[in-house]
């Protein structure tokens, strides 16, 4: 029923279906939280958007056996750029050349206006260049860093 109202962009209803599953089901996936936080978006509900991602960390970090993973993107959605970013940070620190970090780093970067940061990062990693990519998720990764680059260029009036 969440899925068919979200489809018809009743999205108050999806909200109600999407709430009720998550109180149903003990088995709660990372997806029940991300939809969750995407209706409360869609209906400017940030606080509750923010509230679902507080209960999915309180889950990661108390229940780890339920595989509740809370992604940066998350994060980054609801405007917290500062958390988003330390995440990014520490996900680079085992994983310097993760491509999906990087973007999501400049992202951040960029959205806190620090553009010369972002376009270094972006300039100094060549994972991020379409030439280097092969597949089509991570052409589109590229794709990404480059409208990111692109905004901070333009920002920094070069």
């Amino acid at each position: 029923m969440a899925e068919l109202a979200e489809k018809s962009h009743a999205y108050a209803k999806a909200l109600h279906y999407r709430e009720l599953e998550f109180q149903s089901f003990p088995a709660i996936s990372s997806t029940c939280f991300h939809r969750l936080i995407h209706i409360n978006k869609k209906l400017n509900n940030h606080d509750g958007a923010y509230g679902v991602l507080k209960v999915a960390q309180l889950i990661q970090s108390t229940r780890p056996e339920l595989g509740i993973v809370v992604q940066e993107s998350w994060l980054a959605k609801l405007g917290r750029w500062d958390e988003a970013l330390a995440i990014y940070e520490k996900k680079l620190e085992i994983h310097p050349m993760n491509a999906e970090a990087l973007v999501g780093k400049s992202k951040c970067l960029n959205a806190l206006g620090r553009w010369e940061d972002a376009l270094e990062l972006l300039l100094t990693n060549p994972n991020l260049s379409k030439k280097s990519q092969s597949t089509a998720m991570l052409r589109s990764t590229a794709h990404k860093a480059a409208v990111v680059g692109a905004r901070a260029a333009w920002s920094l009036n070069r």
